[in-house]
């Protein structure tokens, strides 16, 4: 009857899962100072630079929300960027998400890797006839 008793006992602990194991999904919540450039431009022509602050719900699931705080210069004129949208995660640590566009016809996607320090990848600014395509890093601050 012991021998039963622990082996149902295993069965449980089995199907709940191992509670001391680590959340799947990396800790990425947090505000991040970004540098953005394009590949098709010079910085003085074309960059933008500010911050993005990360909410993370749950380390067990990928969605993330957030906000930003960044400004898009180009050619001299500023343009304020505010919205974080479409984020999330996977569990090998790659990071997605949209930042608002300068205008309204244009989307903004990032895809980058999440490290200890903070993340980078590439990202490409969608316009209605031509896209514009650079790099980001963004430090955990």
């Amino acid at each position: 009857m012991r021998r039963l008793l622990t082996l149902g006992s295993c069965v449980a602990l089995l199907a709940c899962g191992d509670s001391t194991s680590p959340p799947p999904f990396p800790a990425v919540a947090g505000t991040y100072r970004m540098d953005i450039t394009f590949s098709d431009f010079p910085p003085s022509v074309v960059n933008a630079s500010g911050t993005i602050t990360i909410a993370q719900a749950s380390r067990n699931a990928p969605d993330l929300t957030g906000s930003a705080s960044v400004i898009v210069t180009i050619g001299g004129d500023n343009v304020a960027v505010t919205q974080l949208t479409n984020a999330s995660v996977t569990e090998a640590g790659v990071i997605r998400f949209r930042l608002t566009p300068p205008n309204s016809s244009s989307t903004w996607g990032f895809d980058g890797t999440v490290t200890a320090s903070g993340m980078s990848g590439t990202h490409v600014l969608f316009g209605s006839t031509s896209s514009f395509p650079g790099t980001f890093t963004a430090t955990r601050q």
